[in-house]
C-alpha cells in the first residue's frame, strides 16, 4: 500500500475518533443511542462507518496533494526535459583491435552512437541489453605493455632525458606496435627495425586518448599530476644500435576528456543549461572524466622509427602514493563511456475515447525488460487507412507548423507499481523504475481524436534493472559491436546501477515531495546564475553551491554527502587578464572563483575531479566578453590548481 495514503488515512481516522469522543462527552445520551462513540464502547458498525469515511477523505487529500506537482512536472518537462526521467546504467567499454589488420595504421573509427550488445540470461529467457557509445573510438595497432611512476629525477636522467631543476618525478608509458594477432608471433625489436610496417612512423595518429582505471583515489591522484603538474612530454625509443633516442614532444599537449558536447552521455537539449548535465554525469559516472587526450602527435609520429616507444611525462611535484599504484592495467586505449539507451519503436497504442491517457509499453510480451526514457516521435494512425500524421509535443510545434492545427501530446511519468510476483517474492533489484503515459490534446474547434485508431511511438528506451545482472568481467568478450561482431569489447568499469529520477531520489531523502517542494527546487534551476553561487554574501560559506550539488548527488551514499560537505567556501573577485589577440595583446575582464575544499572529506577520491568539473560549470556561466577562472585550494595544501581562463566553449575576446 502507498505509505503516503496510509499516513493520510490514519490521520483522518484519528481526527474522526477525536471528534466522536468530543461529541460523546458533550452529548452522552445521543452518543449512547448511536451505539457509543468513545473508545472500546463504540459499536463496530459505527467504527466501520468512520473507517470508510476516513478512507474516502484520505483519497481526496491524496488527490489534492498530487494536483499541484502535476503543474510543476509539466513545467519541468517543457523547461528541463529529461530531468524527470530515470538515469540509465552506464559503463566504460574497451575495444580490442584486430592487430593483424594493416588498415589500423590509417586508423579504424567507430563512431559515437554505435550500439554494443550483451545478453542477459535467466533460465530460458534471453534479452539483449544494448548500450550506446558516448564518443568516437579510433583503433590503432598500439598496445600498452608497461607503465611505471618515476618518483625521483634519477630514473628520468637514466632514461636519457635532459631535465631541468624543476623535474622531480615522471610517468613512463610503454607502447608496442602490434602487427600479428598472436602476441607470440610478433617480430622482435631487431627484426622490426628492418620492417617499416612495424614502425610508429607511418601511422596517421594525431591524438591518443587514455582512460584511467583502477582505484578511484589513485586515478584521481594521477589525473591531478597529469593536468596540473606536467611540465614536459618526451618520446623515447631505441635505434638500430640499441642506443636511446629521445624526441621532445614539442607541440604536444594534454587535454581533458568527457567535457565536450559531442562526448555527452545523456540526450542533449538546448533548453537545458549544459553545466547541469556535467554535474549529473559527475555524480552518476565519474569515470567518464577520468582520462586525458594526448594531442599534437602529427609532427612526432614520423620521427618514431621503432616498434616500441616510451611516452614520458615529466612532473614538477612528487605524489608518494603513485609509485605502488601505477601499472599498465591502470591505462586503457580505445575506450569510451556507454549508456544503456537505444531507440525502439514501441508497440502500437490503441486509442479509446473513454480514456484520457494511454500507457506507453515498449514490448507487451516483456513489460519489465524495457523502460521508456524519452519520446522521440509520435504518429497518429486513423480509421479507414488515412496516411499517418505526426503528433507534436504540446507547446513544441516545429517551425512553420500551426499550433492550432493537428494533434499534440503531453507525457506523464509515474513510479512503476510492483507486480503480484514482486509483492510475494520480493524485487530482483532495488531499482523500481517508472511508467510513461501519453495524452492527446486537440485545439479548440478541432475534433480529430475520435478518428484516431492507434498511436505509434518512437522512444529512447533502457533495459531497466537487467543491466545490473550482466555477466561482465568473466573473461572473453562482454559485448559485441552490432556493426562489426568480429571486435571484442570488454567492460572496463561498471556497469552502474540505474537511478531513479531526481524527484524520486529526493523523495527517498524524506523531503516534502507531495507539496511540490522538490519540483520547485528543480524549477529554481532555471533562474540560477553564478552570482547566486559565488558573489560575496551569497556563497562565501559554500551553502548555495552545496545546495545545488545535492540536487544531482545521491545523498544516500554517505561518502558523496561527506564530499559535498567538504566544500568550505566559495569566493570571487573581479580580475583583468591579458590575452594574445590577432592584432597583438588585449585585455579581458573576468571573474576569479576560488573554491576552498577540505581534503579529509575527499579521502578515497581526491578533490581534483570535482574542481575540474566545477571549473567547466562556472565557465558555462561566463557573461558575454567575460571569462571565469577557477582556483582550487585545500585546507591542507593551499593552492592545488589554477585552471586557465575560460568563456564556455568560446574563444576569449
Amino acid at each position: 500500500m502507498n505509505q503516503e495514503f496510509l499516513d493520510l488515512y490514519n490521520q483522518e481516522l484519528r481526527l474522526f475518533m477525536e471528534h466522536s469522543k468530543e461529541f460523546a462527552e458533550e452529548y452522552p445520551g445521543i452518543a449512547e443511542r448511536l451505539g457509543g462513540l468513545a473508545g472500546e464502547r463504540m459499536d463496530p458498525m459505527v467504527g466501520g462507518l468512520l473507517e470508510g469515511a476516513a478512507f474516502l477523505a484520505a483519497r481526496v487529500q491524496l488527490k489534492l496533494k498530487h494536483e499541484f506537482p502535476e503543474f510543476t512536472n509539466n513545467l519541468i518537462e517543457q523547461l528541463l526535459p529529461n530531468y524527470l526521467a530515470p538515469t540509465p546504467s552506464a559503463l566504460l567499454a574497451g575495444v580490442v583491435p584486430t592487430y593483424s589488420d594493416p588498415a589500423l595504421r590509417e586508423g579504424m573509427r567507430i563512431p559515437r552512437g554505435a550500439y554494443i550488445d550483451a545478453t542477459y540470461l535467466e533460465r530460458e529467457r534471453r534479452v539483449a541489453c544494448r548500450y550506446r557509445l558516448g564518443g568516437d573510438v579510433t583503433l590503432w595497432p598500439f598496445e600498452i605493455t608497461a607503465a611505471e611512476y618515476l618518483p625521483a629525477p634519477g630514473p628520468l636522467q637514466a632514461l636519457g632525458l635532459r631535465t631541468g631543476p624543476r623535474a622531480l618525478s615522471g610517468l613512463r608509458i610503454s607502447l608496442n606496435h602490434r602487427v600479428m594477432a598472436d602476441r607470440e608471433q610478433e617480430p622482435s625489436v631487431a627484426q622490426a627495425l628492418k620492417n617499416p610496417a612495424s614502425w610508429f612512423a607511418g601511422c596517421r595518429t594525431r591524438e591518443l586518448p587514455f582512460h584511467l582505471l583502477g582505484a578511484e583515489g589513485d586515478a584521481v591522484a594521477l589525473y591531478e599530476q597529469l593536468l596540473s603538474n606536467c611540465i614536459g612530454i618526451h618520446f623515447r625509443h631505441l635505434d638500430e644500435f640499441g642506443d636511446p633516442v629521445v624526441t621532445p614532444g614539442d607541440g604536444c599537449r594534454l587535454e581533458q576528456i568527457g567535457f565536450e558536447e559531442d562526448e555527452a552521455l545523456l540526450p542533449a537539449d538546448t533548453r537545458v543549461f549544459r553545466g547541469f548535465d556535467l554535474l549529473r554525469e559527475l555524480f552518476w559516472f565519474p569515470r567518464k572524466f577520468l582520462g586525458f587526450r594526448l594531442e599534437g602527435l602529427a609532427g612526432i609520429m614520423p620521427k618514431l622509427k621503432a616498434k616500441a616507444v616510451d611516452i614520458i611525462f615529466v612532473f614538477d611535484e612528487v605524489n608518494t602514493r603513485l609509485p605502488g599504484a601505477v601499472r599498465k592495467e591502470m591505462f586503457a586505449l580505445y575506450a569510451s563511456p556507454a549508456i544503456n539507451l537505444f531507440e525502439k519503436t514501441t508497440d502500437r497504442i490503441p486509442v479509446k475515447t473513454n480514456q484520457h491517457e494511454f500507457h506507453v509499453v515498449p514490448d507487451r510480451s516483456r513489460t519489465l525488460d524495457y523502460e521508456p526514457h524519452s519520446i522521440l516521435s509520435v504518429h497518429a494512425h486513423y480509421v479507414g487507412g488515412r496516411e499517418k500524421q505526426p503528433v507534436h509535443p504540446l507547446y513544441s510545434s516545429p517551425e512553420g507548423a500551426s499550433p492550432t492545427l493537428g494533434l499534440h501530446y503531453t507525457q506523464r511519468r509515474l513510479p512503476r507499481r510492483r507486480s503480484s510476483v514482486e509483492r510475494r517474492q520480493g524485487k530482483a533489484s532495488d531499482y523500481t523504475g517508472t511508467e510513461m503515459f501519453i495524452s492527446l490534446v486537440e485545439p479548440a474547434g478541432v475534433s480529430d481524436t475520435a478518428s484516431v485508431a492507434e498511436l505509434s511511438v518512437r522512444a529512447l528506451c533502457s533495459n531497466r534493472h537487467l543491466t545490473e545482472h550482466l555477466p561482465t568481467g568473466q573473461g572473453g568478450a562482454d559485448f559485441r559491436l552490432i556493426d562489426n561482431v568480429s571486435l571484442d569489447i570488454a567492460c572496463l568499469a561498471g556497469p552502474t546501477p540505474p537511478r531513479e529520477p531526481v524527484v524520486s531520489q529526493l523523495k527517498l531523502r524524506s523531503e516534502t515531495a507531495s507539496t511540490g517542494v522538490v519540483t520547485w527546487r528543480l524549477v529554481n534551476l532555471i533562474s540560477l546564475n553564478h552570482l547566486g553561487l559565488v558573489q560575496r554574501g551569497a556563497g562565501e560559506n559554500g551553502e548555495a553551491l552545496r545546495e545545488l550539488l545535492s540536487l544531482f548527488a545521491d545523498l544516500a551514499d554517505s561518502a558523496t554527502e561527506r564530499r559535498i560537505r567538504g566544500i568550505k567556501s566559495v569566493d570571487s573577485r573581479a580580475v583583468v587578464r591579458r590575452f594574445p589577440q590577432r592584432a597583438g595583446t588585449g585585455a579581458a575582464r573576468g571573474l576569479e572563483i576560488t573554491l576552498l575544499l577540505d581534503e579529509k572529506a575527499f579521502e578515497g577520491s581526491g578533490v581534483f575531479l570535482l574542481g575540474a568539473v566545477l571549473d567547466r560549470f562556472f565557465a558555462e556561466y561566463a557573461a558575454m566578453n567575460h571569462f571565469t577562472q577557477t582556483v582550487i585550494r585545500t585546507v591542507e595544501r593551499g593552492e592545488v590548481m589554477r585552471f586557465p581562463p575560460r568563456a564556455g566553449a568560446r574563444r576569449i575576446l
